[in-house]
């Protein structure tokens, strides 16, 4: 259980972050005023005249640590240097994330020091590969622009939309209400599946949850269950927590996610 901690948020940090890597590349115009329509039915940051936001992230690392069955003496030596770490992270105007980090309290040794910049390493991509599954619904589009190569059949109930990059195919579905209800992602190296939760508000779909799998070429297979609350902020539909709960060899492991202190620039 060296470092359980650690592996948990790497492996959180995994899964997140793939759905953010849907891409197309040119397809017929016809079916763009279709994508025109979808865009318009999801609430988006970029049409509210937000052009990038700041925010500071918490974590209760006593919580995850009893999660991931630290032992009292690893708990002891990292806690108050845990908890005396700051995490503040930008978004910019295409969604990306940039995380960075700030330590009140000096490690009382080289070992203790590379533990925790492990873990807020890992902690640090897994709040990147958070928002670059959220950008996709609440910045960006998972629609194709008409510079983008994709395939669309209309399946009665439902639309197919499917496209490939080299060895990788991706697969959505949504329905004539232009909800998302599932994205596909498959290579040589793994299957993901992502099935969103979106709810609807005068302003547009927004995403409220999703679960994941995430299916390895060795075998292993990754669950991930995540729900996010909102907090109106002038006006504005932003995050204030996550929760998200992973499978791991010692049972699920959840992760409570606060968000808080925001600022953001207009365009």
């Amino acid at each position: 259980m060296k470092r359980a901690g650690t592996c948990i948020i790497l492996q959180l940090s995994c899964v997140f972050l793939f759905v953010g890597i849907f891409a197309s590349s040119t397809g017929a115009a016809d079916d763009q005023q279709l994508f025109n329509q979808a865009r318009r039915s999801y609430y988006n940051l970029k049409r509210e005249g937000v052009s990038e936001f700041r925010c500071h992230v918490t974590l209760d690392w006593e919580a995850f640590l009893d999660a991931v069955k630290a032992d009292a003496a690893r708990k002891e030596e990292l806690l108050p240097i845990l908890k005396k770490t700051h995490f503040e992270v930008l978004v910019g105007p295409d969604g990306a994330a940039f995380v960075s980090h700030q330590f009140d309290l000096a490690p009382p040794s080289e070992e203790v020091a590379s533990r925790i910049q492990a873990m807020s390493g890992g902690f640090e991509q897994m709040i990147t590969g958070f928002f670059q599954t959220w950008s996709q619904f609440m910045i960006n589009s998972l629609f194709p622009s008409p510079k983008e190569k994709y395939e669309l059949t209309n399946e009665g109930q439902t639309y197919r939309l499917s496209s490939s990059e080299g060895s990788t195919e991706v697969f959505m579905s949504f329905g004539h209400d232009f909800a998302l209800d599932e994205m596909q992602m498959k290579s040589a190296g793994f299957d993901a599946t992502v099935h969103p939760i979106l709810v609807r508000t005068d302003r547009g779909f927004v995403l409220s949850s999703y679960t994941a799998t995430y299916k390895a070429s060795t075998g292993a297979t990754q669950q991930i269950a995540v729900s996010i609350e909102y907090l109106p902020i002038q006006g504005l539909t932003l995050p204030s927590a996550v929760k998200a709960s992973v499978t791991s060899p010692n049972g699920p492991v959840e992760i409570l996610l606060k968000f808080d202190d925001y600022s953001f620039t207009k365009h």
